[in-house]
């Protein structure tokens, strides 16, 4: 039950393709798999800080003579390579968004599976939404997208209004919404029309560290 603090520990790599379990590299000899979320750790022997990466969230296996591990980081592996990006505390930043939800035109409750966009420990995780309309759209009709964790319980309204007929309209904002079993819901109502537009675009989610 020791506590080891270690402060400006320097520059420190971790490679995933160097078989392990050893330091700086991965905790076990099989390479990882193509699309996964990986984990990477701080780990310490007594007198050396090094890293640790693995498949397995809070169970590793520790190289020869180290004794103490901490979560760092969750990375997403597509196709065995890594998404980019960087971590400030808890969170994790893309370097550019990506896109959840593309082009969603749904006028009943439809629940999105996020599994492959934030892992499964996310607290949370913050997106911009977009909603747009088309020319067929009459003068001065307003869309609404709605943005939902739980069937039936409106979280967050993305509105957007034509303001000339025969002209398209957007607007987009952003917002933070809990993980809930890394889904959520998307539905549009009060349309006043037929061609609408709705994407996700996914920002940074929070990672179980301790950091702030």
């Amino acid at each position: 039950n020791q506590i080891v603090v270690r402060f400006n520990p320097g520059t420190l790599t971790n490679n995933i393709s160097t078989a392990g379990p050893t330091a700086g590299g991965r905790d076990q000899s099989g390479t990882f798999a193509a699309s996964t979320w990986l984990y990477f750790y701080w780990i310490w022997n007594g007198t050396t800080l090094a890293t640790l990466s693995s498949e397995s969230y809070n169970s590793i296996t520790l190289p020869l003579g180290y004794t103490h591990w901490c979560l760092a980081g969750i990375v997403r592996s597509d196709n065995s390579a890594l998404t980019f990006g960087f971590q400030r505390g808890n969170i994790w930043f893309l370097d550019r968004r990506k896109v959840m939800i593309s082009d969603a035109s749904n006028t009943t409750e439809t629940t999105n599976n996020i599994s492959a966009f934030i892992p499964p420990q996310c607290i949370y995780y913050n997106v911009s939404v977009s909603a747009g309309v088309t020319n067929d759209f009459p003068n001065h009709t307003t869309a609404i997208y709605q943005t939902r964790v739980l069937t039936g319980q409106i979280y967050f309204v993305q509105e957007v209004t034509t303001h000339v007929s025969g002209l398209s309209a957007w607007s987009s904002s952003t917002t933070m919404l809990p993980n809930t079993s890394q889904s959520f819901i998307t539905i549009w109502t009060s349309t006043g029309g037929n061609t609408v537009s709705g994407y996700v675009y996914l920002l940074s989610y929070s990672i179980p560290n301790g950091g702030t």
